[in-house]
């Protein structure tokens, strides 16, 4: 299990899951439906490993392979199997990472080198009560 306190504590390296039209932010959370069998194969590495972590990234354009600069490190903090292969996870939000860079593999869904240098601070407790819901949903 990832303890939110160091980044020396966080996985060196990750899978990701480019998903246009979803946002994880650090301390929230993103309920997902998983059914594609690379994502399902993701799952079940995730749910193997001590961290349950992988990286949620917005593809540059939809059906593009290129992916936007930062993305968002997820622990995945309750799973149901459904009897059709697929997995209801809920993603929680830890920190936020560049893509340093894109590792060739041999599993079918893709992997990273994270950056978490920039975003420390994601890790602190944060305030989050004088924050401007309708201007940030706006920008989202």
């Amino acid at each position: 299990m990832i303890k939110p306190n160091k980044i020396a504590l966080l996985p060196e390296k990750i899978a990701i899951f480019p998903l246009t039209g979803a946002v994880l932010f650090p301390g929230t959370q993103l309920p997902l439906n998983i059914f594609e069998p690379r994502y399902v194969q993701m799952i079940d590495d995730a749910l193997a490993s001590p961290s349950r972590a992988i990286g949620m990234i917005q593809p540059s354009k939809p059906g593009e392979k290129t992916l936007k600069k930062v993305g968002c490190l997820g622990k995945i903090s309750s799973f149901n199997e459904a009897e059709d292969s697929r997995y209801l996870i809920t993603l929680s939000g830890l920190i936020r990472f560049e893509v340093k860079e894109e590792l060739n593999t041999t599993t079918p869904y893709r992997q990273i080198i994270p950056d978490f240098s920039r975003y420390k601070t994601n890790l602190e407790k944060q305030e989050v009560e004088s924050i401007d819901r309708s201007k940030l949903l706006a920008l989202v």
